[in-house]
């Protein structure tokens, strides 16, 4: 099975990014297939408006943004992570997740388990706030939202300092765990899909 991380931090191993990786790491051991993108690294231009994808059936902006919609075909689970910034998700990640409308019709991660983390310097709900931005666009576009563990919303840390995040890998991990286990049911009932439809429409279903 295939899992896919977006790091949305503008910063290379910022603390978002460092929380991802530690997150993809119960993936991993159990041999899922793993993609990340990390928009430090990347270049993903705003949505123009301009309806193109409408018309002509993809997004007309020739960026590395093509790549990402191929991944949100592929993967079976998916966890994006932010930093905080002014309450909210980076505008790297709002640029993705603007994207995304060239192929809503499409629908590529209904169903798909996913989840959201952030990293903020303050305790004044920043993290929340980010969290609840990204499963509101998880939500929008049919994906299951994963459940923070007890004590956390989603998979959130407080920092300081750069890359302080390397210090709390318990947080990543069970947020990981958390995500995997959401991951392994969804695809499990994807795959019985086509079975529930013959069994609810055995002659095939009227055009």
């Amino acid at each position: 099975m295939n899992v896919l991380g977006i790091s949305g931090t503008p910063r290379k191993n910022g603390n978002s990014e460092i929380l991802l990786q530690y997150a993809l790491r119960p993936f991993e051991k159990q041999g899922w297939q793993k993609r990340v993108f990390r928009l430090s690294e990347i270049t993903v231009q705003p949505c123009r408006g301009c309806e193109q994808c409408k018309k002509q059936g993809r997004c007309v902006i020739e960026d590395d943004m093509h790549p990402i919609y191929d991944a949100f075909r592929w993967c079976d689970a998916l966890i994006i992570s932010s930093p905080v910034y002014s309450r909210n998700i980076s505008a790297q990640l709002l640029a993705v997740l603007d994207r995304h409308y060239a192929v809503r019709l499409e629908r590529p991660l209904e169903g798909k388990a996913g989840g959201a983390m952030a990293v903020g310097g303050g305790t004044c709900g920043g993290q929340t706030i980010t969290i609840n931005a990204i499963y509101n666009w998880m939500l929008s576009r049919g994906i299951i939202c994963v459940p923070g563990t007890e004590r956390r919303h989603g998979g959130s840390v407080r920092t300081r300092r750069y890359s302080e995040a390397s210090q709390s890998p318990k947080a990543g991990r069970d947020f990981g765990k958390q995500c995997l286990e959401c991951g392994r049911e969804t695809a499990f009932l994807d795959k019985l899909k086509p079975s529930f439809a013959r069994r609810a429409c055995p002659g095939g279903l009227s055009p």
